[in-house]
C-alpha cells in the first residue's frame, strides 16, 4: 500500500528513489522546491545544509515554518484535478470552495 495518493501514479513516470538516494540528493541541493508535502517531517535531514527552501503549500506544516519562501496554493477543496489511488486508478475531484488562490500549475505555468 502507498502512503499518499499519487505516489502510484508517479512510479509510473518516474524513477523510484530509496531513502539514501533522497539523502544524497539532498547533500548536493543547493535550492529545495517543496509542493504541498512536509518533506522535513518524512525524511530526516539537516536542512540548513540547503540554501533557500522553497514551499508552496495551502497549509501551514514543518517544511513551511522553516522554508525562505511559502508560496499560497490552493487546497484539494479548491481545485478539480484528479489522483491515482493505491489501486492504480485514476479518480477525478471537483472543487467545492470557490477561491482566487492559484493552484500549483497555474503557478508553474505563470513562470514560463
Amino acid at each position: 500500500m502507498y502512503s499518499k495518493s499519487n505516489t502510484k501514479g508517479a512510479l509510473g513516470i518516474l524513477e523510484s528513489k530509496s531513502k539514501d538516494e533522497i539523502l544524497e540528493l539532498f547533500e548536493n541541493t543547493k535550492v529545495l522546491i517543496v509542493f504541498n508535502d512536509d518533506v522535513m517531517d518524512e525524511i530526516e535531514f539537516d536542512y540548513g545544509r540547503i540554501s533557500k527552501v522553497i514551499s508552496f503549500a495551502c497549509c501551514e506544516n514543518e517544511t513551511t515554518k522553516s522554508s525562505d519562501i511559502v508560496i499560497p496554493v490552493k487546497s484539494w477543496l479548491e481545485h478539480e484535478g484528479s489522483f491515482v489511488n493505491a489501486m492504480g486508478e485514476t479518480q477525478s475531484f471537483s472543487a467545492v470552495i470557490e477561491s482566487d488562490i492559484l493552484s500549483e500549475t497555474d503557478i508553474i505555468g505563470k513562470l514560463k
